[in-house]
């Protein structure tokens, strides 16, 4: 989820939805994206949320080659710089790398009683990046001292003085070059409206998010053919990009503070900070 409408976001929208988005204008939702360094990392809502490997090992079983979890797990724990003793404790986590992962510095009573009542129940309090995913926590976020640790702020602005790279800002690319081959060779650009080429003496690594990875190689004539052809640009490789681009399910509420919560947990459950406590060796 992200925090969208702002001068930072792309301000997406769907096409009209028949089958949901009803409260909003022509039934067409928005779809916030990132505009600047750090992509959405710099409008998203910090959560830091891994998922599950059983999703990672399928991907890798229907051809996407180095998708595994046993791929990308040492991955996450180079990337990680986890300050949470307890929870570095199940042995999930990685403390030596650029992207800050902190257990949030406010916790409200109503989501440590709602935590306490689900662990009554039965049901496990653990860590959601740890062995399994299915229970109660109160997540971390990538935050560092209580801000925002974006992709660029963790991994860009380190490397900013690098010898080996180039940062350009305001640059919009807006095709992937290709060769006879097949082969990528070089990006076109748009910088403060005038096109450039750039070229590559060894790959072209498309990261540019959900929407956008997706839009620029069908602008590259990489994507299904009916749609190409549609907006005349010609068809380098008839596949299907963009389809079955599926997204979790969300709903805004009102955030709020109960004034009186506080005094009815002690009341059920005793001191919150010893309740607390007990929540971090939960599953230990």
């Amino acid at each position: 989820m992200e925090i969208g409408g702002t001068i930072n976001d792309w301000n997406y929208k769907t096409v009209p939805q028949k089958f949901g988005a009803f409260a909003y204008p022509n039934h067409q939702m928005t779809m916030p994206r990132g505009k600047g360094l750090g992509g959405s990392s710099m409008i998203n809502y910090m959560l830091y949320v891994r998922g599950n490997k059983r999703d990672y090992d399928r991907w890798a079983d229907i051809g996407c080659e180095g998708w595994s979890w046993k791929d990308v797990y040492p991955y996450f724990l180079k990337s990680e710089n986890n300050t949470d003793p307890a929870i570095l404790r199940d042995g999930y986590h990685g403390i030596d790398g650029y992207l800050t992962v902190q257990s949030l510095q406010y916790e409200s009573s109503i989501a440590i009683a709602f935590s306490k009542a689900a662990a009554e129940l039965g049901y496990k309090y653990h860590d959601t990046n740890g062995a399994n995913q299915t229970g109660f926590s109160i997540v971390q976020g990538t935050t560092r001292n209580g801000r925002r640790c974006s992709t660029s702020k963790a991994f860009l602005i380190p490397a900013e003085d690098r010898l080996n790279l180039d940062i350009v800002t305001d640059a919009l690319v807006t095709k992937i070059l290709i060769n006879k081959d097949l082969a990528a060779y070089g990006v076109k650009v748009d910088i403060g409206g005038h096109e450039y080429e750039i070229f590559s003496e060894k790959e072209v690594i498309v990261s540019s998010g959900t929407y956008n990875s997706a839009q620029l190689l069908m602008l590259s004539g990489i994507g299904p053919k009916y749609h190409l052809e549609r907006l005349g640009i010609p068809v380098i490789a008839d596949l299907p990009v963009g389809e079955n681009l599926q997204n979790h399910i969300g709903a805004g509420g009102i955030s709020f503070e109960a004034s009186n919560a506080l005094d009815d947990f002690k009341v059920v459950f005793g001191d919150p900070k010893r309740v607390s406590n007990e929540f971090n060796h939960l599953g230990k």
